[in-house]
């Protein structure tokens, strides 16, 4: 987790736990930006 993000998301008074799943979720959505690339210039 990107202490970067958190601390300011915690300052505004934002919980931890929805701090933490939102953070979650855009590193998913990242990876599967990744994935997807990959797979792309696999069947190339």
């Amino acid at each position: 987790m990107s202490g970067e993000q958190l601390d300011p998301e915690k300052l505004a008074g934002r919980p931890v736990k929805l701090v933490r799943n939102r953070i979650a979720a855009k590193g998913a959505r990242l990876l599967f930006r990744e994935l997807i690339q990959v797979h792309n210039k696999l069947l190339e």
